[in-house]
């Protein structure tokens, strides 16, 4: 698909309106392909992991949701896929400065657990 992506008309022609349409179509399918197989691929843990962090608009640190019960590996693989994301960010605990990563459901994971 990467490769229809990048196709260009040769020089001095335009594409075509069916090639143009066929490129449009053939990358709407590759999406909901993607998609599909991600659907798919959601274990339980993923899901689990997936409805914790909906349920916490800013996200949650990675030690609460270990203490969740789920694994390091579980949430790396939801940050591969795009369905969660990692950011750090420094806080103040108990007078000292501390850095924790906060991770966060996306648009793609929220709609993994609606379907």
């Amino acid at each position: 698909m990467c490769a229809l992506r990048e196709w260009r008309a040769p020089q001095g022609q335009r594409p075509t309106l069916l090639q143009v349409t066929s490129m449009q179509l053939l990358s709407t399918i590759g999406k909901t392909i993607r998609d599909l197989l991600r659907k798919r691929r959601l274990g339980p843990e993923w899901r689990d992991a997936l409805r914790i962090l909906a349920n916490a608009p800013h996200g949650l640190t990675e030690s609460i949701l270990l203490a969740h019960g789920l694994t390091a590996e579980t949430i790396t693989s939801l940050v591969r896929d795009d369905l969660a994301t990692m950011q750090l960010e420094t806080m103040r605990e108990g007078g000292r400065t501390i850095e924790v990563v906060r991770v966060k459901i996306t648009e793609a994971g929220s709609r993994a657990i609606e379907g």
